[in-house]
């Protein structure tokens, strides 16, 4: 169906602003205008970049948005600005990695903002990719979970009544290039097994460059609070799974890579003890400090970092990829040539009873184009009956056993471009029962996002 017509009061006349409803199904969007209006900061609180509009059942499937443009000066030209929605949502129920209501697209990022019921204004920080240039601003649903999106019987709709350009407050968006917490160090202790010790900072990555080839780090120094009692620290970025970092006897520097989908943006900060079992009664008297929280460069770190998994020769790195296992299983990179594809590093999956699983997993960026795919090499060994997949984005796709390296081929949505996705690769026990799984292995090396004319 067509979407009504937006009605936009940016500075000049509602037709410079150029956002329009979108035709096609495969959330495509509409070209912005030749030429966008420059920002007047005197006059920032009643700039309406887009909006009111609804998006009905199938525009929600579809993924569809709608789209204008802004002049935006440099960040040392204006005061610090925030893109200001206010929007509700109907029968979409969370669960799209960071919630899932709508998404925000300013230039080539992409944030998704929580779902709610309830007519609400969410606040969303520019980044060192949104100044000084013409920003694209978009406005469309999060991802739909769930296989029954286009069930007619469902009440599934977005109503977004307006996208703003405004000044940030005073303190809300911290300096692209650096890095803001609660002070100059942080301490995070526990009391028990559930209570969550938790601290909070905000940092905005610097943009990726050209090509893509720049290279951001996280950099910290970390110790554990009582040398006997080992901690482990985990990291989110805007409540995606990042990585972990293992808090020594002493003071240790450690670097973690910033994902490619977190450069050029203001990001949420969350490090947090790892919980070490369930019950909420027992005492924990772990603790961590945590100081010198800055971004630093790394070519190390860039395009998709640690693809190969060889900065597991580097210990002075904490993972890029997060493995979970269960029961007796267990999942790392590890340095092994004769293991590995290419190079020494390899990620290794091995069961070694009935009903284990293990997966490596990861936040990754769908990639722009007419043709994303995923790519990766993988070998297996032990019994028959494991099973082995790969989810990105879908359903999860099973992959063939096979006892030599074979490069698997994930095609995935254009819809979904640009979009945070967790990459799930996973080994688990198959069969009632779980059928008696013994002694299974997976090896993953040299993973790519890219495009493939092949799957057009």
């Amino acid at each position: 169906m067509r979407l009504p017509t937006i009605v936009c009061a940016l500075l000049l006349t509602a037709a410079a602003c150029g956002a329009r409803p979108l035709e096609n199904a495969d959330g495509a969007v509409s070209p912005a205008t030749d030429a966008a209006p420059a920002i007047d900061v005197s006059r920032l609180d009643a700039k309406r970049l887009l909006g009111p509009v609804h998006f009905d059942g199938d525009a929600v499937c579809a993924l569809r948005s709608v789209e204008t443009s802004v002049q935006v000066p440099a960040y040392a030209d204006t005061v610090p600005l925030v893109i200001e929605v206010t929007y509700r949502t109907t029968g979409i129920i969370g669960g799209v990695p960071a919630g899932g209501g709508v998404a925000i697209g300013l230039g080539d990022i992409w944030h998704e903002l929580p779902s709610w019921e309830k007519t609400t204004t969410e606040r969303v920080c520019l980044g060192a990719a949104a100044y000084g240039r013409t920003l694209r601003v978009r406005a469309a649903p999060a991802e739909q979970p769930g296989p029954d999106c286009r069930d007619r019987n469902a009440s599934r709709t977005v109503d977004i009544d307006a996208v703003r350009l405004v000044a940030a407050k005073p303190g809300e968006c911290v300096a692209p290039g650096t890095v803001r917490g609660d002070g100059s160090a942080l301490l995070l202790k526990m009391a028990n097994a559930c209570s969550g010790a938790v601290a909070k900072a905000q940092l905005s990555a610097p943009e990726s460059g050209p090509d893509n080839k720049r290279g951001v780090a996280l950099e910290l120094r970390l110790r554990r609070g009582d040398p006997a009692l080992e901690a482990r620290l985990a990291l989110q970025l805007d409540g995606k799974p990042w990585s972990s970092v293992e808090a020594g006897a002493s003071y240790d520097k450690r670097r973690v890579c910033l994902p490619s989908w977190a450069l050029g943006r203001v990001s949420e900060l969350s490090l947090s003890i790892e919980q070490t079992g369930s019950n909420c009664l027992a005492v924990d008297k772990r603790s961590v400090l945590v100081d010198n929280l800055r971004l630093v460069d790394d070519a190390g770190c860039a395009g998709f970092a640690d693809a190969d998994f060889e900065l597991a020769r580097d210990p002075s790195y904490a993972p890029s990829w997060q493995f979970d296992v269960r029961a007796r299983a267990n999942a790392s990179a590890i340095l092994d040539a004769n293991a590995a594809h290419a190079g020494q590093g390899v990620a290794s999956l091995r069961l070694e009873g009935p009903c284990d699983d293990a997966s490596a997993k990861r936040m990754v960026t769908i990639p722009s184009g007419d043709a994303p795919a995923l790519r990766f090499y993988y070998r297996t060994s032990g019994t028959s009956n494991a099973r082995f997949a790969v989810t990105l984005g879908g359903n999860p796709l099973s992959l063939a056993a096979s006892n030599s390296w074979r490069q698997a081929q994930l095609y995935l949505s254009r819809t979904q471009a640009g979009r945070t996705r967790q990459l799930e690769i996973t080994l688990g026990s198959g069969g009632g029962l779980c059928a008696a799984t013994q002694l299974a292995t997976l090896h993953l090396d040299d993973v790519e996002l890219t495009s493939d004319a092949s799957c057009l």
